[in-house]
């Protein structure tokens, strides 16, 4: 049986929803007065303040591992299936947000620390829901980000899950995997059931 090698994720922020496990870690964050570029020593600081160890975010992801994020239950649910190889890289594409970018920060720790993974993360710029010039300009870089991120391995070992972000993000997501014949991964949380959606013929 294939085992996948690499995973190619899109990512929201669902690890901030208060009803995950670090959710209350980030409940007195604000990003009105913070700027994307000084995301990394924010994150840095939310660590050190709220005392978030390797050893703690470990204990707090096995505790619970179903209510850790939409990303790390799509890497939970083909664990379960023995879909995952021993050594696997991820990539995480996130919008161009204080918040998005945190909660990258936060998936990737967690994801090298309880899976050993190669972590790397991609922002796409200019994703302004309130502004359609921004808006259409970036969805074609969004699609130069996923499609590059889905060829840098083979197709029989990637695997791909639009599960985060903004909504465009998934469907435009299943559209750009589709094209190279990539099938799409979906967490059917309330159940922690793993779908693998085929890709649509183009």
């Amino acid at each position: 049986m294939t085992k996948y090698r690499n995973v190619v994720i899109t990512g929201g922020i669902s690890i901030m929803n208060k009803n995950n496990q670090f959710g209350n870690y980030f409940l007195d964050f604000n990003s009105k007065n913070c700027k994307f570029e000084n995301a990394e020593e924010i994150f840095q600081n939310i660590l050190k303040e709220k005392e978030l160890t390797d050893k703690k975010i470990k204990e707090l992801v096995l505790e619970k591992p179903h209510n850790v994020s939409a990303e790390f239950s799509m890497l939970k649910g083909l664990e379960n299936e023995d879909l995952l190889d021993d050594f696997i890289s991820v990539s995480i594409i996130h919008s161009e947000t204080v918040e998005g970018k945190l909660s990258a920060l936060m998936n990737k720790k967690i994801i090298e620390s309880i899976y050993g993974a190669e972590v790397s993360l991609k922002n796409v710029s200019d994703v302004d829901v309130s502004d359609p010039v921004k808006m259409n300009s970036s969805l074609g870089y969004f699609m130069k980000v996923v499609t590059e991120e889905l060829l840098k391995g083979s197709k029989e070992t990637t695997f791909f899950a639009p599960v985060g972000g903004y909504k465009y993000m998934t469907y435009l997501g299943y559209v750009a995997g589709s094209l190279f014949g990539y099938p799409s991964g979906y967490m059917y949380e309330n159940a922690q059931k793993l779908l693998i959606i085929p890709p649509i013929p183009v």
